[in-house]
């Protein structure tokens, strides 16, 4: 493996300190063979250890929910007390949410949503957001981290796609990443992520096919981050292991305790009539970067198969691209009619049944948290560790800090490099890493 980074730890200075965690962090650079003493080197300030890479996202990236998305939360997250509060906002006759959420949030107006269901969704998911946890006094350090990790038995892991960039998998939201390549290519999207937007894939599904190939598995190898979870599971610690990718990375390197939270490649269902295939059946449509259809409903497309560039966004044409009378019925029928979308998540789209029942259990079970290559902005997984018990130890592992959760130890650098050095200092080998002593 190259040489290792720089481990930036962030941990809590004080139970009691009335500062913004931000600003009551101890920081201090962890390198390779060297011992972690934060006591001494809490006086090293930021700029002396060099800029630690911010995130390069807009924003705008994280999507504003809409009233659906809060649907089956209440099995995980407490959401009564919102509720409470809306209804009495409700009863003292405050009843524009549009004015509400300029007035009591500071929001713009022109951000908003026009939908006025969608104003209330909104409101009751900000009048949901916690309120600040203070961290553990006794989580904050490195050491700490892997003693956690050595005793703990039911870990609950969030990952996200920075434990897959090293794959070779194109990320979405960096700066050269899919979303800005997107924005060129298709000006015409109101923003990059339309591309996951169902409204948007209803009315014109070329754009999600161009790219899909750019990201369907069977192309990349599981990560040294992915192996360390699937170890965490193979010494029965792992609670379990949500997900936020869709490259089914987790499955290859052993994962079992899985929950997909935004589904995957490995079914793909008809927009029509519901019909699901595996997702190898779409594979060579979608490495084509051609439109698969269902078998069902558009038999003859879906035997000679039909080129991104064979689709209009408004008039699909006949599979044999001949004028005539069948031609002109396929012109009424919908730009998405019969096209077979892998079984991921899109935003406008509900969550399985499955993610919420399986949280509301594990909430209440897990000893340790661990979010990993998530930067946690889209909703409802940015939830869940705001949803653990407050004396439940949260570390971060991850490229930056995340301003908007209060974690008690924030390993920052490269999630395989700080997942190696992890396991060096608890003498354990991973797959991938054949310089760490066997367990």
């Amino acid at each position: 493996m190259s040489n290792l980074s720089d481990i930036m730890v962030v941990s809590s200075e004080d139970e009691t300190d009335s500062r913004l965690p931000s600003e009551r962090a101890n920081r201090c650079v962890i390198a390779p063979g060297v011992q972690d003493n934060c006591e001494e080197e809490e006086t090293i300030s930021l700029t002396s250890m060099g800029e630690v890479e911010q995130d390069e996202s807009d924003p705008s990236d994280c999507e504003i929910v809409s009233v659906e998305d809060v649907r089956g939360e209440e099995k995980w997250r407490n959401l009564h007390d919102p509720l409470k509060m809306l209804n009495a906002l409700l009863q003292a006759g405050y009843n524009n949410p549009r004015q509400l959420l300029g007035r009591l949030f500071g929001l713009d107006q022109k951000s908003l949503p026009n939908n006025q269901s969608e104003q209330w969704g909104l409101l009751l998911t900000l009048l949901a957001e916690p309120t600040p946890r203070r961290r553990l006094r006794h989580v904050n350090t490195l050491e700490t981290v892997v003693g956690l990790l050595d005793s703990c038995r039911s870990i609950l892991v969030v990952t996200g796609a920075g434990i897959s960039v090293s794959c070779g998998i194109p990320d979405f939201r960096s700066r050269n990443g899919i979303y800005a390549r997107l924005a060129k290519d298709y000006p015409d999207l109101s923003s990059p992520q339309a591309m996951f937007d169902m409204a948007y894939f209803m009315q014109n599904p070329s754009p999600f096919f161009k790219f899909a190939k750019e990201i369907f598995p069977g192309q990349f190898s599981p990560s040294l981050t992915h192996h360390f979870v699937a170890l965490l599971e193979a010494k029965d610690k792992l609670l379990r292991n949500y997900t936020q990718n869709i490259d089914t990375l987790e499955q290859m390197a052993g994962i079992t305790r899985l929950i997909q939270c935004h589904g995957s490649f490995v079914t793909a269902s008809c927009i029509s009539c519901k019909f699901r295939v595996p997702g190898d059946e779409i594979k060579e449509s979608v490495l084509s970067q051609s439109i698969p259809y269902c078998p069902r409903c558009r038999p003859s497309q879906a035997a000679s198969g039909t080129t991104e560039q064979g689709l209009s966004a408004t008039k699909p044409r006949a599979a044999n691209g001949h004028s005539g009378a069948k031609r002109n019925v396929r012109r009424t029928l919908e730009p998405c009619h019969g096209v077979m979308k892998p079984d991921i998540v899109f935003f406008g789209e509900d969550l399985s049944s499955e993610f919420h029942d399986t949280l509301a259990t594990d909430v209440h079970e897990t000893d340790l948290v661990l979010v990993i290559g998530s930067s946690l902005k889209v909703r409802p997984v940015a939830h869940i560790p705001n949803s653990i018990p407050e004396y439940v130890p949260r570390v971060l592992i991850n490229r930056e800090p995340l301003s908007n959760h209060d974690f008690d130890v924030e390993l920052l650098g490269d999630c395989d490099a700080i997942v190696h050095e992890l396991c060096l200092r608890l003498g354990r080998s991973v797959p991938g890493a054949s310089d760490i002593a066997p367990w």
